[in-house]
């Protein structure tokens, strides 16, 4: 039982992070191009869990739809 509890935990943190990357991208496709402290007050990031915005801020870097410009400026790709 506490496996399958598991592996619920595990899709169940995928998934939080997966729509947190998803609102940062979906974030950027409609302001453009934003500062890393508008990115996260846009989408409302501190009410996100503790270190929430910057996991999802680098998974939608690694996924190759949000791209890290100088400055701590992002724009989705």
């Amino acid at each position: 039982m506490e496996s399958a509890y598991r592996e619920w935990l595990g899709r169940h943190q995928t998934a939080i992070e997966r729509a947190e990357m998803n609102c940062l991208a979906r974030t950027l496709r409609t302001y453009g191009i934003l500062h890393r402290d508008a990115l996260r007050d846009v989408c409302g990031a501190q009410k996100w869990h503790e270190g929430g915005f910057d996991l999802a801020l680098h998974a939608g870097i690694e996924a190759g739809v949000i791209e890290r410009l100088p400055g701590e400026f992002y724009r989705a790709i």
